[in-house]
């Protein structure tokens, strides 16, 4: 027995139909008026004004029965037929006999044969039970008189509608005279509504219990939004209604709409198999035969007059889309839409149908657009869901060419299905499947959470495109939930555009295989570069010396790895920018290629911030020390300020009193003004970064679209190509700078460092920097006049004589007067033991006595202050003595530091002497030799072969190579030594073989103690400033601005954490900075300007 899909969807019909009339809503007048509906049952709703206009009913008039107009009451007709639908007056028509129509136009008589007028309805009645009341012919056309027609059988006229036969819906329902259906004998009832052959419902009732079936369990159930997860079983009232009578009529004749409404359950129950509905699609399916059934579009899963639910997608197939993409083609996708029922409600283009957070209509298709990608996340308000949603629909997504010769279903997957298995089905809102009992409240609200729609290229073909598939992610929350105030919960829709990335990983893979084999090479260098200046073998070095191999490692690596990152960011945003055809597409959001890139720029962001703060470390303990080459003037002394005349004051017995301090202070002065000194104008560029990024909207160059457009809502932005913007704009804005002050401002204006030189020169005092333990710096500034220390008319006189050539050369050397220095072990053990040892021991003395002499002048100035306020305890004699032994212990403690002071006076003033002995060389037990640095050395920053009779001086030996360059040459009689050992050590074995390298490496220390001076042309010196490591802070920067930018996508809100970040690290600079020179050389603070 066939049974029709109109029949199913009528009972459907009148059970929510139902369930909406008896639930109450508490809805505000506006809101009423808006759904077409009044309050008042004599008013009527006007779809113009959307307000409710009242009906007269004192003049007989009423509302029409969809309360759309206003009409006559029973018994009267309309005197006009004006279109003006107030504007009429009713007349009786029980006046002249006769009863109204049913549109109240006109009055009609009743056929008295077998009807009669009834005054108190104002209508014909029939006189025989059964019949019907008729006014119109089959064409339309009014009879003559109303009359009477006997009703088919198994039909009944119900008291509400006189002008109609009622029947039950199914053929095997009987009506009783109170209207009510019942299943005749032979059938099962089947919900309220319908009617199942008995045959047919007892299998499927004794394989799957109406208990079971209709039994649902939500597993992703949530009190509040971000709160865990958990699982809730409810029984359905609506499955309990359609389930017997949607698998009935899937399983007998493949009834279309009971399968799709069995579909849709299936859908609701999230695909589970061991349910009933899903089961029996299952069976049904796998059942089929092909010789019996054709399969649907060349899906063997799609079976005739079944719909479209499990299914196994070729997502690899070339052959499932055969039309092409370019830059700018608009995809065309299909939305079928199903009631709950499974009626067929047609289909529409997609466009914005599936976003439940809102937007501009206009930018609800930019996803649409091939290779944009797109995001549309919000926070719903789950109590007006809950209030607005009447009903469930449901739906199947297709993708389509242009003339829709090509439509393929969009496979939809969810959590617990296979990766390979697809589902067709899939719905939006569900407040419906969860009602308990008829007339009952939904016990949860289901939505889809989270909807991501995956597009593929082609590897091979970026125009053409793999069959796409959609992810769905289902949340479920209580009513009462919702009610108690988990009112809101998360949405979101995101198209991804993805593609493999073959070719291009193997590129990226062999650029970073090269980078990581220069990160290795260049670290191995330094190490040995490390041992060696050192004296050291690997076995032997300290837990300090590890750590700094690793700083070393992390500052190696932060180069190359920073510059693998931005080569790939800036060629990644100039060809998916440029491209004009398809042939790249970027990682989507949260794949692995897209976290790998993230996770390397956090590793070279950390690995930057940890190398620059041992660099900074480094500049603030950097030992400095300034020797004054002025000599005293015989037998004249400075103390009165006038320099040499007739009224210059008599010398003072002690020479240094002879000697100004204040050339000395103004050039520490200057010195501590060029330690925080920069090349580069950070707040400069990052206005110029704000400016070009956010002013003039560059930033929207990294939105996830091939087009060059800067600006389209939904598209979310792509890290590598945000990277590479960010990289491009601190390039353009800070390297401009670098130029700027290498080729014009340093060249024609000023060069801060050159004028320390000129400074130094000018109060004839030189400079040692020792940056590392043998490794500084030394800044000759011995004047070439006798006496720097003079009035303004000597010192012009001098400038003058310089100018025109008429003193020799300045400089150590002629024309050279800054080196950097590789200190011999001995000279650093010599100025340990002199100066270094002695320094550090008196200041921490210093310090102690300083904090004891502060306690002890507070203690003396609270005595004072009880004085005033004595009690009965204290006399005045015992506050007295009590002051006394305060102030003697501030004097005692006072002198103790003078006595300090004075001592390291003297040390330094002997280490003073020893350095302007060791610079002219004469002092005979430390030498030093000047040297050309080779072209090995200064690319892989290997030191000199520190010994004498080496090739620190003159050009390499012609035996060794280039490795002999790098490393320093022997003289003949030094390698004749070492073709002896290597001969001993043959015989000697492994053992002595070891003893004899180890020698080998303690090699430069023997011998004549000669330090290695190399002409500092460059002006490295300046990498103990801030200046120095200018490219350390501004790539530090850079990476700084993008793990910000990172973080929060905001420009403005990166440009204000780099300034403040930039502010405190020049201002740490300068404050510890001046309390390290101020300790190094013993010059009170007070005296920095």
């Amino acid at each position: 027995m066939r049974q029709g899909g109109g029949m199913v969807r009528m009972w459907v019909m009148i059970f929510l139909l139902t369930k909406m009339a008896s639930r109450s809503r508490a809805q505000s007048s506006f809101v009423q008026n808006l759904n077409g509906s009044c309050y008042e049952v004599t008013s009527r709703f006007d779809v113009g004004a959307l307000a409710c206009e009242s009906c007269d009913g004192s003049a007989n008039k009423t509302v029409s029965d969809n309360g759309a107009y206003c009409t006559c009451a029973a018994g009267f007709y309309k005197l006009s037929s004006s279109s003006d639908l107030l504007d009429f007056t009713c007349s009786s028509c029980l006046n002249q006999g006769q009863a109204s129509s049913q549109d109240h136009t006109r009055c009609m008589y009743c056929d008295n044969s077998t009807s009669t007028l009834d005054t108190t309805t104002g209508d014909c009645v029939c006189r025989t039970s059964g019949y019907v009341l008729v006014e119109k012919d089959q064409a339309g056309n009014y009879l003559a008189n109303k009359t009477c027609l006997s009703c088919p059988s198994n039909t009944l006229v119900l008291s509400i509608n006189p002008y109609a036969c009622a029947s039950c819906a199914h053929s095997g329902a009987s009506m009783g005279s109170d209207g009510a259906c019942t299943c005749t004998s032979g059938y099962t009832q089947a919900g309220d509504h319908w009617c199942v052959l008995s045959t047919l419902a007892s299998p499927i009732l004794s394989s799957y219990p109406l208990s079971t079936s209709s039994s649902i369990t939500y597993s992703n159930v949530v009190a509040k939004r971000g709160g865990s997860s958990s699982s809730k079983t409810v029984t359905s009232h609506t499955f309990e209604q359609m389930f017997l009578a949607a698998a009935s009529g899937c399983i007998d004749n493949r009834n279309r709409t009971s399968c799709s409404a069995l579909a849709n359950m299936c859908a609701v129950v999230g695909y589970d198999t061991s349910h009933p509905t899903c089961a029996i699609i299952k069976s049904r399916v796998s059942g089929a035969s092909s010789s019996t059934l054709n399969t649907t579009h060349g899906f063997s899963e799609w079976i005739e007059s079944m719909p479209l639910v499990y299914y196994t997608p070729d997502f690899s197939s070339s052959e499932a889309l055969n039309f092409t993409v370019n830059i700018g083609t608009k995809l065309r996708f299909l939305l079928a839409s199903f009631s709950f029922n499974g009626t067929y409600l047609g289909y529409d283009e997609l466009d914005g149908q599936l976003q439940l957070c809102g937007r501009d209509p206009g930018e609800l298709t930019n996803w649409l657009e091939a290779g944009t990608a797109y995001e549309n996340n919000c926070v719903l308000n789950l109590a007006n869901t809950i209030s607005d949603l009447d009903t469930t629909t449901f739906y199947t997504l297709f993708i389509s060419n242009e003339d829709l010769t090509t439509v393929y279903p969009v496979p939809v997957q969810l959590d617990g299905l296979s990766p390979d298995e697809g589902v067709a089905r899939f719905f939006l809102l569900d407040v419906n499947s969860s009602i308990p009992t008829a007339g009952s409240d939904p016990i949860l609200l289901q939505w889809a959470s989270s909807i991501t729609l995956s597009i593929p290229f082609r590897e091979s073909d970026k125009s053409l495109l793999y069959p796409p598939r959609m992810t769905v992610e289902y949340t479920q929350r209580l009513t009462a939930d919702v009610q108690a105030g988990g009112s809101t919960g998360n949405g979101g829709f995101k198209v991804v555009y993805t593609s493999s990335y073959g070719s291009f990983w193997i590129a990226v893979v062999v650029l970073f295989g090269l980078c990581v084999a220069w990160i290795a090479i260049t670290w191995f260098t330094h190490i040995f570069a490390f041992c060696h200046l050192r004296a050291v073998t690997l076995p032997t070095l300290s837990t300090g010396a590890v750590a700094r191999m690793v700083v070393d490692l992390l500052a190696v690596s932060a180069n190359g790895l920073l510059f693998l990152v931005g080569l790939l960011s800036v060629i990644a945003l100039i060809l998916f920018k440029g491209q004009r055809t398809f042939f790249l597409i970027l990682p989507a959001e949260g794949s692995s290629a897209e976290n790998a890139f993230k996770a390397l720029l956090l590793v070279v962001f950390f690995a930057r911030l940890v190398s620059l703060s041992v660099r900074v470390w480094d500049q603030l303990h950097a030992d400095v020390f300034f020797v004054d080459w002025e000599k005293p003037r015989q037998g004249v002394g400075l103390a009165s300020g006038r320099g040499e005349g007739k009224e210059a004051a008599p010398a003072l017995a002690d020479d240094r009193a002879t000697v100004s301090v204040w050339r000395r202070i103004v050039v520490i002065n200057k010195y501590n003004e060029l330690q925080s000194s920069r090349g580069v104008s950070v707040p400069l560029a990052l206005f110029l970064i704000l400016f070009f990024l956010s002013a003039l909207q560059l930033e929207g160059l990294a939105l996830n679209m091939p087009s060059d457009a800067l600006e389209k809502e939904g598209v979310p932005v792509q890290p590598i190509l945000r990277f590479g913007i960010v990289m491009v704009a601190w390039v353009v804005c800070a390297g401009s700078q670098v130029l700027f002050r290498n080729l014009c401002y340093r060249r024609y204006v000023q060069d801060i460092s050159a004028g320390l030189e000129d400074l130094l020169h000018s109060a004839n005092v030189s400079c040692l920097i020792l940056d590392q333990t043998h490794h500084g710096y030394y800044l000759h500034g011995k004047s070439v006049h006798t006496h720097a220390d003079t009035d303004l008319s000597q010192l012009s006189k001098q400038v003058a004589h310089e100018t025109k050539a008429l003193v020799r050369e300045r400089g150590l050397l002629p024309g050279k007067d800054s080196f950097e220095v590789y200190f011999h072990p001995r000279f650093r053990a010599h100025y340990d033991r002199i100066y270094k040892g002695h320094l550090r021991r008196n200041l921490l003395r210093a310090q102690g006595l300083r904090r004891q002499l502060r306690r002890a002048a507070d203690t003396r100035r609270n005595i004072a202050a009880m004085q005033p306020k004595r009690t009965t305890t204290d006399t005045a004699g015992e506050l007295k003595m009590r002051e006394s032994q305060a102030a003697q212990e501030e004097d005692r403690f006072r002198d103790l530091d003078e006595d300090i002071t004075e001592k390291l006076l003297e040390v330094s003033q002997a280490f003073d002497q020893f350095l302007q002995r060791f610079v002219l060389g004469d002092d005979q037990d430390h030498k030093w030799q000047q040297s050309k640095m080779t072209c090995c050395m200064r690319c892989l920053g290997l030191p000199p072969h520190i010994r004498a009779g080496g090739c620190a001086e003159g050009p390499c030996c012609t035996r060794g190579g280039a490795f002999g360059c790098c490393f320093g040459q022997d003289s003949k009689e030094a390698l004749e030594d070492d073709e002896e050992d290597a001969y001993k050590a043959k015989e000697a074995g492994r053992k002595q073989r070891s003893r004899i390298r180890d020698k080998k490496l303690d090699k430069w220390a023997d011998g004549e103690p000669v330090s290695v001076f190399y002409h500092d042309s460059n002006r490295k010196f300046r990498s103990v400033f801030l200046i120095g490591i200018e490219f350390e802070i501004v790539s530090f920067l850079m990476l700084l601005h993008a793990v910000i930018d990172l973080a929060f996508q905001n420009t403005t809100v990166s440009v204000l954490v780099v300034a403040a970040v930039n502010y405190l690290l020049v201002h740490i600079r300068q404050h510890f900075g001046r309390d390290n020179l101020s300790k190094k050389t013993l010059l009170h603070e007070r005296f920095f300007f």
